[in-house]
């Protein structure tokens, strides 16, 4: 009777043992099936993962990527800042004008605010600059800007840089700085820039020496020896 007793023991024993290496939902219920889905697998079945977490600081929260409609994940939408860094060209309402796509209302370079050039001015990658495409019949003067091109202050023409005549001797002709008499006069002589020859530059209508462009005396000062107008010569 002992030994019965025995071999039941032994047979029950090893159906215990059986039963323990049973494969998980073969004999044992599946705890994380009863409890629902994770969180995980919530952000699987709509598409998303990394939701704003509350109580973190709006710019450390991590970015909500939607899914795309073939379940693959899109690109966040980021806006791209035009500045220095980000824009060779201008900036103008928040986006970049690339320097190849400027015009003379339109220029600007290094990120700045895009700007609108001057009358006969042009944009030159970037710069405001004054050509012949915009000033042919004048001058360029220091600034960029277009100049007339018709006085000895700012003399020239078809959009060279701007020359200054020399006083007293030359003139702006045509955009020339050119003696305006030929052969200059002499220490006796002024110019007449209008008959463009030599007077002696003793009267008040004309007066000048040294070959000088010859000058009008005003206000009743009369035209002395030295070629200066003066109320009473020395």
């Amino acid at each position: 009777m002992a030994e019965r007793w025995a071999l039941l023991l032994v047979v029950w024993t090893a159906l215990a043992g059986c039963h323990a290496l049973l494969p998980l939902g073969q004999g044992q219920p599946d705890q994380s099936a009863a409890d629902g889905p994770r969180s995980n697998d919530v952000a699987a079945i709509d598409g998303t993962k990394n939701l704003d977490q509350p109580g973190m600081p709006p710019d450390s929260r991590p970015v909500k990527i939607e899914a795309g409609p073939n379940g693959d994940q899109l690109q966040p939408d980021v806006t791209t800042k035009c500045d220095s860094i980000t824009c060779a060209g201008c900036c103008a309402a928040g986006q970049c004008v690339p320097l190849g796509q400027q015009s003379s209302s339109t220029c600007g370079a290094a990120g700045e605010l895009c700007k609108q050039c001057g009358t006969g001015q042009s944009c030159l990658s970037g710069v405001c600059t004054c050509d012949v495409a915009k000033c042919p019949a004048g001058c360029c003067d220091t600034a960029g800007v277009c100049r007339p091109g018709n006085t000895s202050q700012y003399c020239g023409a078809k959009g060279v840089s701007c020359q200054t005549c020399a006083s007293g001797y030359f003139k702006c002709i045509s955009g020339f700085c050119l003696a305006v008499c030929v052969p200059p006069c002499s220490a006796t002589e002024c110019c007449d820039e209008i008959a463009e020859k030599c007077v002696t530059g003793d009267t008040p209508t004309l007066c000048g020496k040294n070959g000088m462009i010859c000058k009008p005396c005003s206000g009743g000062q009369v035209c002395c020896d030295n070629g200066s107008c003066k109320f009473v010569c020395p």
